[in-house]
């Protein structure tokens, strides 16, 4: 009899460890949707585009040339809310703007779980992340663009290749935040 409920408390004792370890991981996944980076490389930046929005058009280019020199020691992500966008706007919009031959990932967030991590709020938006997950700089890209509709001849101020020098040289940025200006990013409930 003690024999009997031996055994049965191993076959328990085996099914709690195995729950637990699909528990762990489904949580590792689902973390992983929401925008929590795990990376080697000491940064990460995660843009909110539209494939719809002018300004993100207008950018794109610009950010592409931050991909080209800053891959090697940045991870760049590219976050595409909204019901309307599909894996063939992305592609399209990145072929067209030279974003998909960069070292870069792009994520359709349907669901918006990237956006409610974030806190975006406009496309294109900018955020800077270490490796603890922290915040170094969230905003636009430069000054371009004075308002919806205005826009300088050239940028003046560059805000997230700034903040990226800085932050890989263990400086502080030079502005934590900047607003964005651009297309509203449409919230789901």
């Amino acid at each position: 009899m003690g024999a009997k409920i031996c055994l049965e408390h191993i076959k328990i004792f085996s099914l709690l460890i195995f729950i637990i370890f699909l528990n762990t991981q489904n949580t590792t996944s689902q973390s992983h949707s929401a925008g929590l980076l795990s990376s080697l490389k000491p940064l990460s930046v995660v843009a909110f585009f539209s494939s719809e929005c002018p300004i993100c058009k207008k950018s794109a280019t610009a950010f592409a040339e931050l991909i080209s020199k800053y891959s090697d020691k940045v991870d760049f992500w590219i976050i595409f809310p909204g019901d309307f966008e599909t894996k063939r706007s992305v592609e399209k919009f990145c072929k067209n703007y030279k974003l998909k031959i960069q070292k870069v990932t792009t994520v359709l967030d349907k669901d918006h779980q990237w956006v409610k991590k974030y806190n975006a709020l406009i496309t294109p938006e900018y955020f800077l992340i270490d490796q603890r997950g922290y915040i170094v700089y969230s905003g636009a890209l430069d000054d371009r663009f004075v308002s919806v509709g205005i826009q300088k001849r050239k940028a003046e101020k560059f805000y997230l290749k700034e903040s990226l020098e800085a932050a890989l040289n263990n400086q502080p940025p030079p502005i934590k935040r900047t607003e964005p200006i651009g297309c509203y990013i449409t919230k789901k409930d």
